[in-house]
């Protein structure tokens, strides 16, 4: 996942979902022949998440 899309989930989740009670991760690999694929997280369902930070 790219440093964006973790700062947009981090973003999302600090605000407590106000915006959308589930968040969904693009998966752009092996996608055969779907247009798209995604998971989705509920909020509600979060019991705790873990971001590790590295240099580049």
């Amino acid at each position: 996942m790219t440093a964006d899309k973790i700062n947009d989930f981090v973003t999302w989740y600090n605000s407590k979902a106000t915006s959308s009670p589930t968040y969904a991760i693009e998966k752009d690999y092996n996608k055969a022949s779907f247009t798209a694929r995604k998971d989705y997280i509920a909020y509600e369902q979060i019991s705790n998440n873990e971001v590790n930070e590295y240099n580049n």
